[in-house]
């Protein structure tokens, strides 16, 4: 049986780093993992909501009845407010009929700087920058409240 060396050894405090590494990729893969997740639900959930209106000529009070039963039937959760499910229909509306790519550059990022981007930046090409530039750089909401969008 080997004795544990002193958190001052040099080979130790290597392999503690290593493990610290670890530790942060894996929680990094693990927030990118969830937040695809949640954008995609979004997505579906817009999708359901403007198929139905239109197939079945539901108007606006959908949005606050489908509020309220989704926040009874999961209490735990955010994102079921009006507001929010009027964001995920337009969230869907705008990205449904552009290309491939847009809808997967949305899952790179967070749903509120999705939000920020689709309501200050119209057209299609200044969007796809901004949320190639969100993902790759990393930038936060508060960079994006800030930035002069160029149309």
């Amino acid at each position: 049986m080997g004795t544990i060396q002193p958190a001052s050894d040099r080979a130790y405090q290597e392999f503690l780093q290593a493990v610290k590494s670890q530790v942060v990729q894996s929680r990094i893969g693990a927030a990118r993992a969830v937040n695809r997740s949640l954008i995609g639900l979004y997505w579906t959930l817009g999708q359901l909501i403007v198929e139905r209106q239109e197939a079945l000529g539901w108007g606006k009070a959908v949005v606050e009845q489908l509020s309220a039963d989704l926040k009874a039937e999961f209490p735990e959760m955010t994102g079921f407010s009006p507001r929010n499910l009027w964001f995920i229909k337009q969230f869907y509306e705008t990205y449904a009929s552009g290309p491939e790519f847009l809808k997967q550059l949305v899952s790179e990022i967070p749903w509120g700087h999705n939000i920020l981007i689709m309501q200050r930046v119209k057209e299609e090409a200044a969007r796809r920058y901004y949320l190639e530039a969100t993902a790759r750089l990393g930038w936060t909401r508060n960079v994006l409240a800030i930035v002069r969008f160029n149309e």
